[in-house]
Order: C-alpha cells, then structure tokens, then sequence
C-alpha cells in the first residue's frame, strides 16, 4: 500500500472499527472500573453478619433519625426511622451518604497549623497559647457556633464567660429567622406548629428544599389533601415554587415589597387581628415594586386571612442567604397581623444560651475567632466573616476535613467526623417543640481526633479556667425537667418537650421603610447564586451526595449559568455555550444552560463546594443574595 493521504485515512478507518470488535478496550475499560473502585482510601466492606445500627444524622440541625445497615459492624447505607418525631420517616440527600464521611478524601487526621500538618495535641496546644495571649491582652473572643442550643454551645458560652469582652455567635439560618424575631417581639420563645396551619406561604425560602428537617414538611405536603395548602413566592421557579399549590413569582428583591403589600390589604380591609402601621402601602406600590397585578397580591392576602389559620414563614435560602432585615420584619408581621394558632410559644431547653447574631457584630472587632465544627447546611462566605475581624485577628478552626476555610484558619484542630463520635441533636429552631437527644457513633474515631467537648475542656484547662460541664450534665438537666416523652428506636433516642400552654402576647409592631432598589449603569441582568442545603456549607459533599450535580445532572452543576431562552437570544448568546457574568464586584467564566423556569432578565448560577467562593465573590462582601449583572461571550 502507497503511502498516500487517502490510504492513510483509509487505514485509520479501518483500525478504528476494527478496535471495536476486539476485546481491548473494553477489558481496558473493565480495569479502570475495577481499579476505581478499590481506591486505598476507600474503606473495604469486611465480611460478617448482617446488622442494624440507630443513630441521628449530624450533617445539619435538623437532628433526623437514622437507621445504619452494617456488615461487620460497618455501615454500607443509610435508611429513615418510621414515626421519628423530627424527621417523620423521611431524609435528605445529605444524611444517605453521611456514613460516608469518615473515609471522605478530605478528612483530616492530624493539626494544621499556618498552613502545615503537625500533630493534633501541638495544634490544640497552639489554640490554647493564642486563646491565652488574647486574655492577658484583653482582645475580643468570639465562638461561631452554627448549631446553637447544644451542651456544648452552653459549654462554649461558659468558656467565653472567662474571657472579658467576649461574644458568642450564631450566623445565619433560614429556621431562626422569623421565629427569632416573633420570639424578640414577644419577649420569649415562639416556633410554628405546622400541623395546625390550614395555608402556610414562603416568602424566598425552600420550604419544601431542606427546610428543617427534610422529612417533616414534606410528609405534611404530601399528605395536604384538601388540609393545608402550600404557597410560595419567590423569582426563580425552585423545587418549592415547582411543589407548592400556588408559586407567585415576584421580582429579585420584592420580598418585602409582597409583605408590606399583605400587610396593608389585611390592614384597610378589616382583616387584621392587630393593630398595625402598614394601612398606607398601597396595592398599586406593591405591584410596581413585586411585577405582580395588584389583584394577586388581594387574593393572596384574602386567602390567608379567610383560610386560617395561616403561617407565612421567611429566612432566606442556605446558599444565596437571608432575606433583608425588612423582609423578615414584614414577614414576622404578617404573622402577627393574622393571628395564627400555629405560632406557639415554645419552652427552651434548660441549657440554651442567648447568642448574637453574627451580621449584627460590628465590622473589625473580634480578634479571635472559634470557629465549631459543627455545620447548619448553610453557606457563610468566607469575605462576610472576614469582615468582621480585626487587622491581624487570628482563626481557630474545629474540623474534621481540609476545607479552603480549614487552610485559611491560623489553627486547626482535628476533631471527629460525622458518625465517628457521641453527639448532641436538637430540633429545628423553628418548630414549638423543643427536643434533644443523642446521636451513638457507627465507627471509631481515628487515634489522636479529639471530640469538640474535649476541646473545649482542653481550651478551659490551658486557660486555667474552671471546667465548662459535660454532654451528662444535659441528659440530666432533661430529666429534671419530669416533662415530654422520649421516643425510642433501636439503641438510640430523642426526648421531645411538651407543649407549652401559654400565650404569646406581642409588643407593639414596628414601622418598616422600604427604600428602592439600587441598579447599576451597565448591568441590566440579576445575578442570583442557586444551590441546596448542604451545597456550600461549612463541610464538604458526602460523594453519594455529588452525584446530584455530577453523573445525574439533577442540580446544576459547577460554573453552570441558566438564564431564560429570551435572555440569551436579546444578549445573542447560544445555548450551552461559554460566558463570563459580570458584575461591579468582579467576572468569573460559566457555562450557559437555557431553562425557561428561570424568570428573564435573571442569571441563576451555581453555587457549591469550593466552588461556590467564586460565585458569592460576585456578589460583593456584605449581601450574597443578588447583584446586578452582565452576560457576554467568552
């Protein structure tokens, strides 16, 4: 055969498909299969009997039961306990591969400390010099603890009692928002009981997406009926907005704008059962300002206050962050306004200690920052904390994985995973009952990881402080209360409090002001980051959990941007082709999808893992939610 181009060709067709029929590739691709598969860091499932394990996942705070199938005393998967009083038989996808994160390629073993790896008693010797130099020097300590209302938060606030001019934190979360200032109105604690609303509205939260614990509403939902009906307003068609009865899409940053809209139809139509100030937003300014007919927004109001009783819940979303202190406060009131049985007060464990909330702490004022490991499913930029420390302040973390957060801190400790020691589980914030119960460990902890109480009692020792209690000290202060029931199942349980049989009485509703919204010359488009519970939280993905975003494409994926088809075609962009969003704050490159859920005029990028760094850097330092924005191609 001559050497020419056509022969050539001819032969690399011919090899081609004669590739095909020959076994090569495919035991090649065998191997690969087998050989990722059997990775050294993955834990072989030993051979033994066949066993059943009760815990509690600790992923978030939602405290919901779990049932672990073990071979060999080690877990293979993750199943729900039936009539569980939190979780209600269902869990989320973070909690199925929770077993999963013991063996995470992120876990970490030993200290960290400005960067390096050293040993996990040098690193806790580490925390306790700096902890002991901000004392003498009388700096600002701060504990950021992400899930509030433990014997260990009560431990940390004992341990910031030794400490002048400390502060104990809580960031945000979509459960505390509008039961935390519905609780400051009344001046004790409120939470909703869902069981009794007849018609329950979202105003920019996933309800029906991770809020609280994942099981319980949506057993609510499913089982509605003619019951209760689910309302949900927001901009973007969410797996909410896809479930409710009814999804009233309103436009990015309206949400209070809907409320006060509410509010004032309740208010001039006789419908309120409070006295109130919002008799003079008008119907028309609330359409300008949501993109809703002014017809809409009377039939919703009318609905809630003719299909009681009614709750209207906000907070925010875990990835894109919470609502605007109006927002919560119009929502909060509508609440009021409306008189709902299913606003309950709610009788606080006896161990609970009052927090600030990290947004409302002064920019440059916390030398030292603990950071707990313990996670709310919630994203915390990483710019928003940062603000709020001092020129030179210096990072404690308490982690069981190696996290961008985790290399950024002056010191990590290493404390166990999920699923690797005892700990504590607590009811949403939001709910009217209180519980408290505790999570058994599945499989041992590595030697040398410490537990957090450990820590803690460590960093009180160094400090010579006296010891801040212990997780017994708890079980034995739920006992004193001769109150509630527990609820056994397997090896473990949860006590959930009774209900409380008081009223709530509340103060005197403030004005709220609403100012209009800011645009920016040049940037015609809004920029929302999207994700789920978990997504860009404090911790990574279990890797059963990635394949929501990976193999099954059943969230966006990473860099991914989903605009309306009309967007793109007025920008002249192809669909799945590459762009780069812009805003005042800063570009990064995506990869465009079209989805006609997405309302125009909105850019819905994707937020999760490290990733999601890249995505909240769009939208400035102080508020995560939105910023205006530009599409243009790569």
């Amino acid at each position: 055969m001559t050497g020419t181009r056509r022969n050539l060709l001819a032969f690399g067709g011919g090899a081609a498909a004669a590739v095909a029929f020959t076994p090569i590739p495919w035991k090649l691709l065998d191997d690969v299969s087998i050989w990722t598969q059997n990775w050294s860091w993955i834990p072989p499932v030993p051979r033994g009997e066949i066993t059943v394990k009760h815990s509690a996942c600790t992923m978030c705070g939602a405290g919901c039961g779990v049932q672990a199938h073990c071979v060999g005393g080690q877990p293979f998967g993750l199943a729900p306990v039936a009539g569980h009083p939190l979780s209600h038989g269902g869990l989320c996808a973070l909690a199925y591969g929770a077993h999963q994160m013991p063996y995470h390629a992120r876990r970490l073993r030993k200290g960290l400390s400005r960067g390096a790896e050293v040993a996990p008693d040098v690193a806790l010797a580490h925390a306790v010099e700096i902890l002991r130099d901000a004392r003498d020097a009388r700096r600002v300590v701060a504990v950021l603890d992400e899930r509030p209302g433990r014997m260990v938060s009560a431990m940390y606030a004992r341990l910031l009692g030794g400490l002048p001019g400390s502060v104990y934190l809580t960031p945000p979360a979509p459960e505390r928002a509008t039961a935390g200032i519905l609780s400051g109105w009344a001046g004790r604690p409120a939470g909703f009981d869902f069981e009794k609303a007849r018609t329950i509205l979202s105003i920019g939260t996933p309800l029906l997406d991770g809020f609280g614990a994942a099981g319980a509403l949506l057993a609510l939902w499913a089982n509605r009926e003619d019951r209760v009906r689910f309302l949900h307003a927001e901009p973007r068609q969410s797996h909410t907005a896809a479930l409710a009865d009814r999804w009233i899409a309103i436009r990015p940053g309206s949400e209070a704008a809907f409320a006060l809209g509410l509010a004032g139809v309740l208010v001039r139509d006789g419908l309120a059962k409070a006295p109130a100030p919002y008799g003079a937003f008008s119907l028309e300014e609330a359409a300008r300002r949501t993109g809703l007919r002014p017809d809409t927004i009377l039939a919703v109001a009318h609905e809630l206050a003719g299909r009681g009783p009614a709750l209207v819940i906000g907070g925010g979303d875990p990835v894109s962050g919470p609502l605007p202190r109006d927002a919560e406060q119009s929502i909060a009131a509508l609440n009021v306004l409306l008189g709902s049985e299913a606003v309950c007060p709610r009788h606080p464990l006896p161990f609970e200690r009052p927090a600030t909330p990290l947004l409302d702490v002064p920019d440059g004022t916390i030398s030292v920052l603990i950071a707990d490991a313990a996670s709310n499913g919630c994203a915390l930029p990483e710019a928003v904390l940062r603000r709020k420390l001092a020129n030179n302040a210096q990072i404690i973390r308490l982690s069981a994985f190696q996290t961008t957060a985790a290399r950024r801190a002056d010191v990590v400790v290493p404390v166990a995973a999920p699923s690797e020691a005892l700990e504590e589980v607590t009811a949403p914030a939001c709910n009217a009952r209180a519980a408290w119960g505790l999570a058994p460990p599945l499989v041992e902890r590595p030697e040398g990881v410490y537990t957090v109480p450990e820590v803690v009692a460590r960093l009180a020792e160094g400090c010579q402080m006296p010891a801040p209690g212990s997780i017994d000290e708890a079980s034995e202060a739920i006992q004193a209360l001769g109150r509630g029931s527990t609820f056994e199942f397997g090896d473990a349980s949860i006590w959930t409090d009774s209900e409380d049989s008081g009223q709530l009485e509340f103060a005197a509703l403030p004005e709220i002001r609403l100012e209009e919204p800011s645009l920016a010359d040049g940037f015609p488009l809004t920029l929302m980051p999207a994700g789920w519970r978990g997504a860009a939280a404090a911790i990574p993905l279990p890797p059963l959990t990635t394949k929501l975003y990976q193999e099954s494409e059943l969230r966006p994926g990473a860099r991914e941007a989903r605009v309306h088809p009309a967007t793109a075609r007025d920008l002249g962009l192809a669909r799945q082709s590459r762009a780069t969003a812009e805003t005042p704050y800063g570009s990064a490159a995506v990869s465009l999808r079209f989805d006609e859920s997405v309302p125009p005029g909105v850019v819905e990028v994707a937020a999760h893992e490290d990733d999601a760094a890249r995505v909240f850097a769009l939208c400035g330092d102080t508020c995560w939610r939105s910023a205006p924005a530009r599409l243009r191609r790569s």
